[in-house]
């Protein structure tokens, strides 16, 4: 998505991608929440159908999406990359805006290709690994950062709550209910467990 959108909408878009997962959460929650007293196999079925039906739109949607340009420039085809930027942009190809993104694109892969030492596939991940913890713009550190900003959000518990808060809701300010019963669903070491004992 990032690759193949354009520059002043590339955070708006990567952001809205995020919220689509978070929103899908929230449905696929309520789907389970819905079918959860059903005595039959539909219990599990109906969810599981639900997800299929979500990869049919996914697996054909790839064979619709636009090659990238910047896949093009990686593998030396400029002009396949000019002809996929003006499809994208829907500008023709000798346009100012084509030339100039195009001369972008080149130029990051320039700079990119001067910085990374040519190698193997597998050299090209290793150099993720390459560098020094103690310098700043190493890429060990650009590594493990990213990877623990990821993993930091798993731990803070905040994916388990945001499955649960629904529920924990929905059993407190509905009174249908106990207190206790509505604890059942959380971890036990969740905010949310804590905030519905009663006291």
């Amino acid at each position: 998505m990032s690759e193949i959108c354009p520059r002043k909408v590339r955070g708006a878009l990567v952001a809205g991608y995020q919220f689509c997962i978070t929103l899908g959460l929230l449905i696929a929650s309520g789907v389970n929440y819905a079918v959860q007293d059903r005595p039959d196999r539909s219990s599990y079925r109906i969810p599981i159908g639900i997800q299929f039906a979500w990869g049919v739109v996914l697996a054909v949607g790839i064979f619709l999406l636009p090659d990238s340009p910047r896949y093009f420039v990686k593998r030396g085809m400029v002009e396949k990359a000019r002809r996929s930027l003006s499809t994208l942009r829907g500008q023709p190809a000798e346009s100012e805006y084509i030339e100039a993104e195009l001369a972008e694109i080149i130029a990051n892969e320039e700079y990119e290709r001067s910085i990374i030492p040519a190698g193997s596939w597998a050299n090209g991940w290793l150099n993720c690994f390459r560098g020094s913890l103690f310098k700043s713009n190493s890429n060990v550190r650009k590594t493990i950062l990213g990877t623990s900003l990821q993993m930091m959000q798993q731990v803070s518990r905040h994916s388990p709550e945001r499955h649960f808060v629904k529920n924990t809701l929905l059993t407190v300010h509905s009174g249908l209910a106990s207190t206790s019963s509505s604890t059942t669903r959380l971890p036990s070491c969740s905010p949310l467990a804590l905030s519905t004992t009663p006291s």
